[in-house]
C-alpha cells in the first residue's frame, strides 16, 4: 500500500548521529521524522583512522569506522538533553545499541528503557569491528546467537518498538529461517531493518589502489569495508520483498540502502517496507537536504 507523505516515516540510519553537536542540530532541523542515534556500544570506541570512509560516483559506500562512539556511560549523560531537543520538534526517537559481547545488551537496553526512547534498534550485524583478536562475528549470523540477543533485550525492554538490525544475506534460505525467527520472537509493532553493510567490500582506483585505508586501533591497515548505497541496494530490495512475504503483517520492515530519492523509497514501498533510513547518501557530505530532496520527490513516484 502506497504511503502517504505525511505518514512518511523517514529518518537518518544509525553511524552518523552519536553526540550533541552541529550535525545534530542540523538533523534537528531537517525533514527527518526520526532520529537516529547511534550506535553506541558498551565500552567507548576511538574507531580506525585514516580514510575510513569513501563514497564513490555512483552512489555506492565503502565504510570502515569501526563503531566510533562515546560508549554506554558518555551517551547516558547526553542522551537525556539530546531526546529533550528531539521531543521538541515533535520528532520520534530512535536508539541504535550494538553489542561486541551478547551479555552486553542488558545494559545497552537499559539505555533506551531508562530514557524513554520510542525505537531500541539492536545492530546485530555489523562485521566491521576489529580488535586485536581480529573481525568480529555478527549474532545475525547465527539463528541461535539471534535469538539469544533477542531474548536478552526483550527481559529488559518491555514496551516500545524493537528493531533489530540484519544482514544483507545472500543465502535465501538462512533470510527465510531468520524471519521466521523474528515471527517467533518479535511482538506486534515491532521491526525488522534490511540492512547493514555487505562485508569484505575493496573498490580500487583506476591503478588498483584501494580508496580505503583505515588504521585500526591496534595499528592494522585495513583497504576493506562494508558496502553500502548504489551498488548493494539491489540485493538489498530483493530481501526486504522476500522478508515481508514470510514476516507476520503486524511486523513491519524498516529498509536501508541505496536510498537517494523519491523513487527508492517508493521501489521499497512496494516490495514491502514501511519505514525508510537513509544512510550513505546523507553521509557522504552530512547535509540534511538530502531528507528534503526525498520528501519533495516521493510525490512524483508515488502517484
Amino acid at each position: 500500500m502506497t504511503i502517504a507523505l505525511d505518514e512518511l516515516r523517514l529518518m537518518n540510519a544509525a553511524g552518523w548521529i552519536k553526540e550533541d553537536g552541529p550535525d545534530f542540530r542540523k538533523l534537528l532541523n531537517s525533514a527527518v521524522t526520526e532520529i537516529t542515534i547511534g550506535s553506541i556500544t558498551h565500552q567507548e570506541r576511538t574507531g580506525n583512522t585514516g580514510t575510513n570512509f569513501y563514497v564513490l560516483e555512483d552512489g555506492t559506500g565503502v565504510n570502515s569506522v569501526g563503531l566510533k562512539n562515546p560508549g554506554l556511560r558518555k551517551t547516558h549523560l547526553s542522551l537525556a538533553s539530546m531526546i529533550e531537543l528531539i521531543r521538541a520538534k515533535k520528532k520520534r526517537v530512535r536508539l541504535s545499541i550494538a553489542p561486541i559481547q551478547l551479555w552486553e545488551l542488558e545494559n545497552l537496553a537499559q539505555l533506551g528503557k531508562c530514557h524513554g526512547v520510542d525505537t531500541l534498534e539492536v545492530d546485530l550485524s555489523c562485521k566491521n569491528v576489529h580488535d586485536g583478536d581480529g573481525q568480529h562475528i555478527a549474532a545475525a549470523e547465527n539463528l541461535d546467537l539471534t535469538r539469544q540477543a533477542l531474548q536478552i533485550v526483550k527481559s529488559v525492554w518491555k514496551s516500545g518498538e524493537l528493531a533489530p538490525k540484519l544482514l544483507p544475506y545472500e543465502d535465501l534460505e538462512f533470510l527465510i529461517a531468520m524471519m521466521e525467527l523474528m515471527n517467533e520472537e518479535l511482538r506486534p509493532g515491532d521491526s525488522v531493518v534490511l540492512s547493514n553493510t555487505e562485508p569484505g567490500y575493496c573498490p580500487c582506483d583506476p591503478t588498483g589502489k584501494p580508496y580505503l585505508r583505515a588504521i585500526t586501533p591496534d595499528g592494522k591497515i585495513v583497504h576493506t569495508g562494508g558496502k553500502s548505497g548504489t551498488q548493494a541496494k539491489g540485493r538489498n530490495l530483493r530481501n526486504v520483498r522476500i522478508a515481508r512475504r514470510h514476516l507476520r503483517q503486524n511486523l513491519t520492515v524498516t529498509a536501508v540502502t541505496g536510498i537517494r530519492s523519491g523513487q527508492d523509497i517508493c521501489e521499497y514501498n512496494e516490495g514491502g517496507a514501511q519505514v525508510f533510513q537513509v544512510g550513505t547518501e546523507y553521509f557522504k557530505d552530512g547535509d540534511p537536504q538530502v531528507f528534503s530532496h526525498i520528501g519533495a520527490t516521493y510525490p512524483v513516484y508515488a502517484q
